[in-house]
């Protein structure tokens, strides 16, 4: 996340000064979480996001309204090895 969020600042200029984008996959630090989130960034989380215990614990500390909830279908799906998943439920039709 320190590349990245050293990259974005450098940039920061050229891109949208309200909601410049979205972090997909997160599964990093709720300090590297609210970084990203003062820049402005939303949150993308998926399945890769749900996978410890430690990613819950972030997840659950983040602000609601800056938490995009992505599908990623079938490549980061919610598997029952991860701890989030008796947490979602998926119905496919």
């Amino acid at each position: 996340a320190t590349d990245l969020l050293e990259l974005l600042a450098k940039h920061r200029a050229l891109l949208p000064s309200t909601s410049p984008g979205v972090v997909h996959s997160f599964d990093g630090s709720l300090e590297d979480a609210q970084r990203f989130i003062e820049m402005g960034f939303d949150i993308g989380i998926n399945g890769c996001s749900l996978k410890t215990a430690q990613n819950l614990e972030v997840i659950q500390k983040l602000p609601r309204d800056r938490i995009l909830l992505e599908t990623d279908a079938p490549w980061c799906a919610i598997k029952p090895t991860h701890a989030g998943h008796g947490h979602v439920r998926s119905t496919w039709n």
